[in-house]
């Protein structure tokens, strides 16, 4: 079943636009806030909403990965699974300019995507670890069905990488 993208609705339409200013949501006072560290002769680059709303991801749930501060901040990647943890999971970034179709090392569906996983795709390898061990609480609160933690996405090509410490949610 191939699920039209912006149907994963965890908030994608969130992720498509950026919030009025009344609806934006803030970190909390301890949030780590962006880091980037770059090794790189690559560009890892924000998604656009028209990325997001081409990709043609496999999966009934999805997951995003913001960069920095705030919660609102630009997305570098955006997945999809199936519940079925026989199945695998799929995900888009942009390096160089180009979206780049990425797919999950192995098994584990959802559930292992949304815990932190590694993506290939071509020449690039992506791992996302959440580094958080609570959610983050929002302000205002919102509900907790899509829980946002602290993560980092590494970005692997030959002996070149770039790090971007941010959010990850997902969730329906």
């Amino acid at each position: 079943v191939m699920v039209p993208t912006c149907a994963l609705a965890f908030g994608l339409s969130a992720c498509l636009e950026k919030p009025r200013a009344s609806d934006e949501r803030t970190p909390p006072e301890n949030f780590a806030g962006e880091s980037q560290r770059v090794d790189s002769e690559f560009a890892l680059a924000a998604l656009s909403p028209q990325d997001i709303r081409s990709a043609s991801l496999d999966g009934e749930l999805g997951c995003v990965f913001r960069a920095g501060r705030p919660l609102d901040s630009d997305l570098y990647f955006f997945g999809a699974g199936f519940v079925d943890p026989k199945a695998g999971a799929q995900g888009i970034v942009r390096i160089d300019g180009e979206v780049v179709g990425m797919q999950m090392d192995g098994a584990g569906g959802y559930d292992r995507l949304a815990s932190g996983a590694v993506l290939t795709g071509s020449d690039i390898a992506i791992a996302i670890a959440v580094t958080g061990d609570k959610p983050v609480r929002e302000n205002p609160p919102v509900a907790m069905e899509s829980p946002i933690y602290e993560a980092s996405l590494t970005a692997t090509r030959g002996d070149f990488e770039q790090v971007l410490d941010g959010v990850y949610e997902c969730g329906p």
